[in-house]
């Protein structure tokens, strides 16, 4: 019998991929399993989000997904919407894009694509959304504050208020973000299929019911989803969910109460549990999305299939985040014989048939542990091994280079600083104090080197001397 590619390879024909400037790890055959294995089958670019999709994260940065947050498109306000979204950056990543280079930014995707994880990519998510003739995106993301009331111990301050404040003693994110903001997107509203919100915790933005009540005001009929970790629902949010369709995604990492509260700091298991099915019945009434996500990592892969279980309880769809940052909570960073042993065992797991969504959800679960397989065969990106002072600083000023807007007239003062931070540590401690204090780092990594970076801007030489003496003092 035919199996599922062949049906589909008589309705959408082979193409021959242009690989000139393509990735280099991609081949012929690698892009057509990909092409086949998408919602609308095979299509003529990776990935449309360039074309789609605009994205603003913090700092008032724009990118084209919340995947790739190393390529900055532009800046708010240094410019306005409309400047970001036709600007010369934007325009090179889609031809990029275009050419099956996913090597600017788009990691996360070519390695789901290079471990055959298709149902975690991403980028097939923009091929539901239509592609508007008159140039407008046809989906805004929003990322525009880290309030949080939660401690997740795999987060980190970019995300979290409170772990910023109380975990790594920093000063709040700049809230660049405003009413003009706001403003200005009423021209883009009316193009708009769909709006995602992420947090910090989606229900605790000020700014987010700005705009949701604009979009109800201009276009009810957006599909408005929301990321949230289900501890907040309130009279408020409740009376905003009313007004709209809110398609709902709730991130839990356990169905073990212990576990899940150590690992959520602050949040309540049972009542979140309790938020989730009414989360769940006000979609259900409104036949809008549901879903669960779930950070796959070192204290949770055992639960794997008790969260398909989980999901198909509540016939909600189910999505694993392969982690892997931070590293030490990553499986990545497991030997690899351990990380064998846990692929065998997840991949003798068996399920029983259900409902459409609920076989969507074991097909899920299997492309992870192809995942997990591809982890263990050490054929993902290597991390940079550094050798010497000198080694890390190219890897900080290269990504410097990529990381900050492009004509930003303080690139090189930025730079200087960290270096002369980075030389005033070495002289202090020497070369070896400090290569083994930071060489651990994956700077293959955008958040991770980010938050590197951000944490060195924000300390003073001085400030930086007696946190390297207190770890000093602490280990002797």
């Amino acid at each position: 019998m035919a199996n599922i590619k062949n049906i589909l390879s008589k309705f959408f024909p082979s193409k021959k991929y242009d690989l000139r400037y393509s990735s280099k790890e991609f081949t012929q055959e690698l892009l057509e399993e990909y092409n086949l294995s998408r919602p609308k089958g095979p299509q003529n670019k990776l990935c449309f989000a360039p074309f789609k999709s605009i994205y603003f994260g913090h700092y008032g940065k724009a990118h084209v997904c919340c995947y790739n947050r190393d390529y900055v498109i532009g800046t708010y306000p240094k410019q306005s919407i409309k400047e970001i979204w036709q600007s010369k950056e934007a325009n090179n990543l889609r031809t990029w894009i275009s050419n099956n280079n996913l090597d600017y930014g788009c990691q996360l995707c070519k390695n789901h694509i290079l471990a055959k994880n298709f149902a975690a990519n991403k980028a097939k998510q923009y091929d539901e959304l239509k592609l508007n003739s008159n140039g407008y995106p046809s989906v805004i993301e929003f990322e525009l504050s880290n309030t949080c009331n939660l401690e997740c111990t795999m987060c980190s301050g970019t995300f979290s208020s409170k772990i910023r404040q109380n975990r790594e003693g920093l000063a709040p994110l700049p809230q660049v973000y405003d009413s003009e903001f706001v403003e200005q997107l009423t021209e883009f509203i009316p193009h708009l299929e769909e709006v995602k919100f992420y947090g910090g915790e989606p229900f605790l933005i000020e700014l987010y019911f700005e705009i949701w009540e604009k979009i109800i005001a201009l276009k009810p009929s957006i599909r408005i989803s929301v990321q949230t970790n289900a501890t907040i629902l309130n009279t408020r949010v409740k009376k905003i969910l009313e007004q709209s369709n809110f398609h709902i995604n709730i991130s839990i990492d356990s169905l073990i109460p212990e576990k899940y509260e150590k690992i959520r700091v602050h949040a309540k298991y049972n009542q979140v549990i309790e938020n989730i099915h009414w989360f769940r019945n006000y979609c259900k009434e409104r036949n809008t999305f549901f879903g669960i996500s779930a950070c796959l990592m070192q204290e949770n892969w055992d639960e794997a299939a008790d969260f398909v279980e989980f999901c198909k309880g509540l016939d909600s769809q189910l999505y694993f985040h392969f982690l892997t940052w931070p590293e030490q909570k990553a499986l990545a960073s497991l030997p690899n014989m351990e990380i064998e042993k846990i692929y065998q065992k997840l991949s003798a797991q068996v399920f029983e048939d259900g409902t459409i969504i609920h076989q969507k959800n074991i097909r899920h679960f299997k492309d992870t542990i192809k995942q997990i397989q591809f982890t263990a065969k050490g054929e993902q990106s290597q991390k940079l091994s550094f050798n010497d002072i000198e080694s890390i600083k190219k890897a900080l000023i290269a990504h410097i280079e990529k990381s900050i807007e492009y004509g930003d007239k303080d690139k090189k003062r930025k730079k200087d600083e960290l270096i002369q931070k980075l030389d005033a540590l070495v002289d202090l401690f020497g070369a070896q104090k400090v290569e083994d204090g930071i060489s651990h780092l994956n700077f293959n990594e955008p958040l991770e080197l980010n938050q590197f970076i951000e944490f060195f801007e924000n300390k003073s030489i001085q400030e930086l001397i007696n946190l390297s003496t207190d770890k000093n003092t602490k280990e002797q």
